[in-house]
């Protein structure tokens, strides 16, 4: 049940064994070296979160502001967004998308790799890396129109709709047609620039 180590076999395990000398030199080296790369690693920590926050803001003021620096601003009339771009319009989401939601997917459908259409989980959007054209499970067109499950259309936007993983804000543009498990949910752009509506949600 449960491995472990006896006396027996640790008192034959074969070590190193330099002189006193070489110990304490190879000893003064490593603690160095490792606290060196104890604070680069550190460094690295902090600064991957500090670029995490500067691609946030970076997307956040290209979709409300624009890219144009000498763009006329003017009061959106919503306080999450500010002021927009005078030549902007606000609109609401259902005007511009389709709201698709998943389906049930019972165990007895989990399992194949293979299929027509991948089937996606939360976990297979999370792992997407922004750009979905897989999943962990498939179904064919025919498993899919027998259980009458969604088929979310290529150029969608899928994320998550509850749970914790709502809160990672883990977002994926389906570059071809999948369906969704029911924790998870796509926004169909009506004739919309697909990257757009990924950066925009």
């Amino acid at each position: 049940v449960r491995q472990g180590l006896n006396y027996g076999e640790v008192k034959e395990l074969r070590v190193t064994m330099p002189s006193p000398d070489e110990v304490e030199a190879i000893v003064s080296f490593l603690e160095e070296q490792c606290a060196v790369i104890d604070d680069v690693i550190a460094e690295t920590k902090a600064s991957i979160e500090d670029f995490k926050k500067w691609k946030i803001s970076v997307i956040f003021e290209a979709v409300t502001k624009g890219v144009n620096p000498d763009a006329v601003l003017i009061n959106s009339g919503v306080e999450w967004i500010g002021s927009v771009p005078s030549t902007w319009k606000v609109t609401r989401l259902k005007f511009n998308y389709r709201i698709v939601g998943g389906n049930g997917f019972s165990l007895d459908l989990q399992g194949n790799t293979t299929g027509d259409l991948p089937f996606c989980k939360a976990s297979d959007i999370g792992a997407s890396n922004g750009r979905m054209d897989r999943a962990a499970n498939y179904v064919s067109y025919d498993i899919a129109k027998k259980h009458n499950f969604n088929i979310i259309p290529k150029g969608s936007v899928a994320f998550h709709k509850i749970g914790e993983a709502m809160k990672k804000n883990n977002r994926a543009l389906c570059m071809v047609p999948c369906c969704l498990d029911n924790n998870c949910q796509a926004v169909v752009p009506h004739e919309m620039d697909e990257l757009y509506s990924f950066y925009l949600l």
